[in-house]
């Protein structure tokens, strides 16, 4: 399989600097620097790299929010376990490989569960 890249307008920046253009013509003065722009990526919200406390308050928030619907339901006791470990907990564990969580607030959002 063969790619037409000869084809293809190729332009590199780097830092917002134009290193080279091929075959494509931009005017520079025209084109905008955005900073401090969001945008979500998998999810997770993004400007110039993950904002890391603005997204663990978040998934927090979130989880205690599931936790508290669950546990504030009608189901049983084995009912509830169930549905946390589906309802809750994904909303934590989507996001371990992603955001550096430490132990202790690990073992301080289970302990909500200890709690109620």
């Amino acid at each position: 399989m063969e790619f037409g890249l000869e084809k293809c307008a190729k332009i590199a920046f780097k830092r917002s600097k134009l290193l080279h253009s091929q075959s494509l013509l931009i005017d520079i003065n025209r084109t905008r620097t955005r900073k401090n722009v969001q945008y979500k990526y998998l999810g997770f919200e993004e400007s110039e790299g993950i904002q890391y406390h603005q997204m663990k308050e978040r998934l927090k928030q979130e989880y205690s929010r599931r936790l508290r619907t669950v546990l504030k339901s009608e189901l049983n006791a084995r009912n509830k376990i169930t549905v946390i470990g589906a309802l809750a907990v994904p909303v934590l564990r989507y996001s371990f490989g992603i955001i550096n969580w430490r132990t202790e607030e690990i073992k301080k959002l289970t302990g909500k569960l200890e709690r109620c």
